[in-house]
């Protein structure tokens, strides 16, 4: 979950604008895992039975307010793992700081070798 209404909150600000199959990568500190988006959802703030885990999916939801300005419903970006690199590998940390969407439109504020 990530706040998106101030200029300052990058991470989720344009949530919104993903497409299906873009990637995200997520660095679980020993290995890189690769999410490809599979679709969006806007629900109310009281529907929390969405989040409910799918035993049989390997998902990550990404949730923030929609929409801008109003912030009345929640906007759910799912997400489903396709790969699993190892960091150990070279490639992998260079796979790491080249993507999040595979336009690469988040590439210079969220791929930083600090990230």
């Amino acid at each position: 979950a990530g706040h998106r209404a101030e200029p300052s909150h990058v991470f989720f600000r344009h949530l919104d604008q993903l497409k299906v199959g873009d990637a995200l990568y997520y660095d679980n500190g020993q290995e890189i895992v690769e999410y490809q988006m599979m679709d969006t959802e806007i629900i109310l703030p009281s529907e929390w039975e969405k989040l409910e885990s799918v035993s049989s999916k390997n998902i990550m939801t990404l949730i923030t307010c929609d929409p801008i300005p109003t912030f009345n419903k929640r906007l759910l970006v799912n997400f489903e793992r396709v790969a699993v690199y190892q960091k150990s590998d070279p490639q992998t940390a260079a796979v790491a700081r080249v993507a999040f969407t595979k336009e690469g439109q988040y590439v210079s504020r969220v791929a930083t070798s600090q990230w």
